[in-house]
């Protein structure tokens, strides 16, 4: 019985805000790179809820809701955590923060500030 209540401890912990299976978490003030070509946005803000993108933008233009988890991301980059899937509303939250912009910085990979896949933060934010 105790390793059951364990392992659905850390399941709980597993998640963007750490509360439920499937927390609602935004990063605010970040460099949105969506992988589709297009230019970055920044200030960008991207809303996560139930594993997918539920919103992303310029800030002003993007509501965080209330019950969200946020977490700033000035002057960090976020992109696809898959390069060849581009990000998009409605799509899976698999995301990328790094400390430097991937499109001049050959070492990206060694900046990871966090990794979200499926909506959950492997890599917790730093």
């Amino acid at each position: 019985m105790r390793l059951i209540a364990v392992l659905v401890a850390a399941a709980a912990l597993a998640g963007c805000s750490r509360r439920s299976e499937y927390p609602v978490c935004a990063v605010r003030g970040v460099t949105l790179m969506d992988g589709t070509g297009r230019p970055p946005i920044a200030p960008a803000t991207v809303v996560v809820r139930e594993g997918k993108v539920a919103a992303m933008g310029e800030s002003p233009s993007v509501t965080i809701p209330p019950e969200a988890t946020v977490f700033d991301g000035t002057g960090k980059y976020i992109f696809p955590l898959d390069p060849g899937v581009p990000l998009r509303v409605g799509g899976a939250a698999d995301l990328l923060l790094l400390k430097v912009n991937p499109a001049v910085e050959p070492g990206y990979a060694k900046m990871v500030a966090g990794k979200m896949q499926d909506g959950r933060w492997i890599q917790y934010p730093q």
